[in-house]
């Protein structure tokens, strides 16, 4: 059964949002190419093809903001739309634009895997020994997720390693996150996140010629 607007709006944290706060905070998710065509699809349904990759996310937008208007959708509309600003600010929707956008979400799904990591520090009751009396001290606490019960893996055996060789492995066209990231979420069970990450250090390292270590 396909989803009403307000249910979408509400699966996207959107709800009760102005049009424009609406547009604003659909910008901040960051959504990838899967997931904006996934939006798309529960506004759409599978009647009206998927648009251009270039201004999908441009269509989005156009859909959340009338849906967060409360006034019926009109999907061929929206993309008319889309393609009249392509028209109007063809700049914006080169492949150099896009890429740089797209360079830029990279880097900080990147640097927040990394935040997630750091250690941080929480209050802890330590018993003052000449006192007597319970002190809080701050104590370090690793942020990084754990995984209880599994053996550190063996070099060349870890999901890092495995998306290093698939992309040194892989011609210049296989590479292309479009191409390379649905493979490495299929064969090695990856979340989005996680393989666009690991995507992204694989090919720094091979832009900087290390390859394989």
């Amino acid at each position: 059964m396909q989803l009403t607007a307000s249910e979408i709006l509400r699966d996207l944290g959107l709800e009760g949002k102005t049009p424009a706060a609406a547009i604003v905070a659909l910008s901040s998710l960051e959504l990838d190419d899967i997931r904006m065509a996934s939006v798309f699809k529960s506004f759409a349904g599978d009647a009206i093809a998927l648009p251009p990759t270039r201004v999908l996310g441009t269509v989005v937008c156009y859909l959340v903001y009338d849906a967060a208007k409360n006034i019926a959708l009109d999907v061929e509309k929206a993309i008319e739309r889309a393609n009249a600003m392509v028209l109007r600010m063809p700049w914006a929707f080169s492949d150099a634009a896009e890429q740089e956008r797209q360079r830029l979400r990279d880097e900080k799904i990147a640097k927040n895997a990394e935040k997630e990591a750091v250690k941080v520090t929480k209050p802890a009751p330590v018993v003052n020994g000449a006192t007597g009396e319970v002190e809080y001290v701050q104590v370090p606490v690793d942020n990084a997720p754990k995984k209880r019960g599994r053996q550190k893996a063996a070099p060349g055996e870890s999901n890092y390693d495995k998306v290093l060789a698939m992309y040194s492995s892989a011609d210049e066209a296989g590479r292309d996150r479009k191409v390379l990231l649905p493979r490495i979420i299929k064969e090695l069970g990856m979340s989005d996140t996680s393989a666009t990450v690991y995507w992204y250090k694989a090919k720094k390292q091979v832009d900087a010629g290390l390859g394989l270590a």
